[in-house]
């Protein structure tokens, strides 16, 4: 489910209002990044959790040791008592007569120096060539962006977290030692001599093999790229306490719905709504859809209410449930309006019951054998009616859990009924039974499925388009 979620947006398992001690990586996987994911990854490799080799501060220790220099060939013209180094171009300029003379009245006369005042002369100057230490490279550019993009970081990230009085309290505590960190770094006086960056000199050797300078060039492309946080099974524990299981399984049913949808009719979606993208992470905001074509939407924890008309009318309470899938009627001049609702509403809970001792009266499996199964709870199924009754445009609602027990109760109109339908992660024989179910629907609503629907996707991402930037 983790790995599904990540392959539509990297960041939706992770938030940054919700802590925990894993490990944290970039990847090109993300298409828009989140400010508190940089933040997270420069704390990483300022602290002395970080690996020796990823550690920041003895990169930035090297390169102020022993910085890269070049030499510069530069001319300038000097007193000829002062000149060091006199080439082959200066003594062709002096034996020309292009430089100016000056008298030397003590001198020894030199034949071709003397004036016509029978005094000596000399070069007043010459124009000498000499190399010099240069420190202005573009790899020493390169890293003297980097420290600014990092104290950018921190600054945004102060401006981000001002008002936060929880999360808050801990990030200012971080900026606080983070600063310290680079501080004696930033106070070199190697960055005076040193100008702005106008290119990435990617392809200098220096910055891909000099120690200190390849360090800085990978935590720039990790800083660049987007965010992932390393889906590893031993910690799969430890990553589920960043977000509220319940909210991730919800995310995932609602993707996969999307998924099956687009196996069932053979096509990928024509449209979706952008996800929420602040300073602290990426989320799929309520109201999200996707759209296909005829009309078809999907919807995440859309809104129904009394104050609303049309399809979104609630005749008493207001009303959200997780997922709803609208039907239009085939034909209609108004699609958006003329249609209905199958709805499903996810449930990470469920119920062991062995079968001896079943309370369910209409049960069929109520046999004597004592196996156990792992079932949906009544009072959920409760809830399922509610929404039908109370919402008109409404066909069908179905509870979405992670148990081994599909049941359905048809209503009498014979226009829909409750139900609850298994959904687990990795089991396909629970996606087969979706694409069933939202067959039948489009069968009933007066809408074909394709006869030739496209194969099912590893994963509900395959659907969405995820492709695309959201």
């Amino acid at each position: 489910m983790l790995a599904e979620l990540t392959a539509i947006a990297a960041s939706l398992p992770f938030a940054g209002h919700h802590a925990a001690a894993v490990p944290y990586d970039r990847s090109i996987a993300a298409r828009r990044d989140v400010l508190y994911h940089a933040f997270v990854y420069l704390r990483h490799i300022l602290s002395d959790a970080a690996p020796r080799h990823q550690r920041l501060l003895p990169a930035l220790e090297a390169i102020l040791r022993e910085p890269h220099r070049r030499f510069r060939r530069e001319r300038r013209r000097v007193d000829t008592w002062r000149a060091r180094r006199i080439d082959t171009a200066a003594l062709r300029s002096i034996a020309e007569g292009r430089e100016p003379l000056a008298r030397a009245p003590r001198a020894r006369l030199v034949p071709g120096l003397v004036g016509r005042d029978g005094a000596a002369r000399i070069p007043a100057t010459v124009v000498e060539h000499f190399a010099r230490h240069d420190l202005d490279t573009p790899e020493n550019r390169f890293v003297k962006a980097f420290l600014a993009q990092a104290i950018a970081i921190l600054d945004a990230i102060a401006r981000a977290f001002a008002d936060d009085r929880a999360l808050g309290r801990r990030v200012r505590s971080d900026l606080r030692w983070m600063r310290a960190a680079l501080a004696p770094c930033l106070a070199a006086s190697l960055w005076d001599e040193v100008g702005a960056l106008h290119h990435i000199p990617a392809a200098s050797t220096v910055l891909q093999r000099r120690r200190g300078y390849r360090e800085i060039f990978h935590h720039s492309h990790k800083l660049r790229l987007g965010s992932r946080i390393p889906l590893d099974e031993t910690r799969l524990h430890d990553l589920l306490e960043l977000k509220d299981i319940a909210d991730l399984y919800e995310l995932w049913a609602y993707f996969t719905v999307v998924q099956a949808m687009s196996d069932v009719l053979g096509e990928r979606p024509i449209a979706q709504s952008a996800y929420a993208t602040t300073a602290r992470q990426v989320t799929v905001p309520w109201a999200h859809h996707v759209r296909w074509s005829h009309g078809i939407e999907a919807f995440y924890n859309l809104s129904f209410s009394k104050s609303r008309s049309g399809r979104r009318h609630a005749y008493s309470v207001p009303l959200r449930p997780d997922i709803a899938l609208w039907l239009p009627t085939p034909g209609s001049p108004r699609p958006r309006h003329d249609g209905g609702f199958e709805l499903f509403d996810a449930k990470f809970k469920l119920r062991h019951v062995t079968a001896a001792f079943s309370d369910d009266e209409d049960d069929p499996d109520a046999t004597a054998t004592g196996e156990s199964k792992r079932r949906f709870k009544r009072e959920d199924l409760y809830k399922m009616h509610t929404y039908r009754d109370a919402l008109p445009k409404v066909r069908s609602v179905r509870i979405l859990y992670p148990g081994e027990e599909g049941r359905f109760f048809p209503a009498g109109d014979g226009a829909g009924g409750v139900g609850a339908l298994p959904l687990r992660p990795g089991h396909p024989e629970d996606l087969d039974a979706l694409a069933a179910v939202l067959t039948h629907a489009l069968g009933r609503g007066g809408l074909s499925p394709s006869s030739s629907a496209a194969p099912r996707a590893s994963s509900p991402a395959d659907a969405t388009l995820a492709d695309r930037p959201p």
